[in-house]
């Protein structure tokens, strides 16, 4: 059985959730915008209670269901998170596994994802951040620069498709001293086609020069023929990286 939740900013009556087949269910809620991250927070505690309450209405099985780790993927400019939802859960099909897709108007902070996901049980070292093109330059930076002084874990993962490194010319400042210190992802996957005329694949390979040195595993692995778009083998490549994290 699988969850797949599209998260909100937002709150809404039950009318708005919409329940699928095999256990999967997306939260559509639209409410007064937050205004300080706080309500943000709470808005999002308060999503996760109703959608929980509607698959117990559905399926008691289902609210019982414990995840074995969270994916946050990030999309690119002009993409959706629906779309993600489905096509990244189409590559889980039988696993425990939160994928949250969240689509750029309804973003929240990336670090209050995670806080939200620990304060529901999924250790620090089981989630994973990952995103194209700037979804991808996002989860860099949201990663590498991520401090949660409750624990002393890591976090587990990010894989990037087509992207780069968000100020990379203070790189130093901004990322290095505070990988250091603080919960660094353990791995990292860069994935960039070799003919990708939008984030040229020389940009990703100057991230990969300067993350390697502060993270000891990460691979960059560079596509032939590959452009822009996202492909079925990058996919299967990253899919495989998450199992490694969440096998472990």
């Amino acid at each position: 059985m699988k969850v797949i939740v599209e998260i909100c900013l937002f709150c809404g009556d039950d009318s708005e959730f919409q329940a699928f087949q095999s256990g999967v269910y997306r939260v559509l809620n639209k409410c007064v915008k937050p205004s300080a991250p706080g309500m943000m927070y709470n808005c999002l505690l308060k999503c996760q209670k109703k959608a929980k309450g509607r698959a117990v209405s559905k399926s008691r099985e289902r609210s019982k269901m414990v995840s074995s780790g969270t994916i946050l993927f990030f999309h690119d400019v002009g993409d959706n998170g629906g779309k993600w939802t489905k096509r990244l859960g189409a590559l889980f099909p039988d696993e425990n596994i939160r994928i949250f897709c969240p689509t750029a108007s309804e973003m929240p902070f990336v670090g209050q994802l995670i806080d939200f996901e620990l304060l529901h049980g999924t250790p620090l070292d089981k989630i994973i951040l990952g995103g194209h093109s700037q979804g991808g330059a996002l989860a860099l930076y949201a990663g590498l620069s991520y401090v949660n002084k409750t624990t002393e874990k890591n976090l587990g993962g990010i894989f990037t498709l087509g992207s780069w490194l968000l100020l990379r010319w203070e790189f130093d400042s901004a990322y290095a001293q505070s990988i250091i210190a603080v919960n660094a992802p353990k791995n990292v996957l860069m994935c960039h086609g070799e003919r990708d005329r939008k984030i040229p694949v020389d940009w990703g390979i100057s991230a990969k020069e300067d993350l390697e040195k502060v993270i000891g595993n990460l691979e960059f692995v560079p596509y032939k023929q590959h452009g822009h778009e996202v492909s079925t083998i990058q996919l299967k490549d990253c899919v495989k990286f998450c199992h490694t994290i969440l096998s472990d």
